[in-house]
């Protein structure tokens, strides 16, 4: 992973930074789409856990719904 793209993760990890154009347009500058991935998916780890919870509706007609 290149410095820059490293050194913005952390500020979006750890200080909830929001990246600028300016930062941005650097980024893709770099030209190092890996580095961008792996940078990416270390913010959504950090942020979203790797867990979903499931709701589902039951038809009314089957006696099974609470309400």
């Amino acid at each position: 992973m290149n410095d820059l793209t490293e050194e913005l993760a952390d500020k979006v990890i750890n200080g909830g930074h929001q990246i600028t154009k300016q930062e941005a347009l650097s980024l893709y500058a770099a030209d190092d789409f890996n580095a961008l991935c792996e940078a990416a998916d270390r913010i959504r780890r950090n942020c979203c856990p790797d867990i979903s919870s499931v709701c589902s509706v039951i038809n009314a007609k089957t006696g099974k719904c609470s309400e």
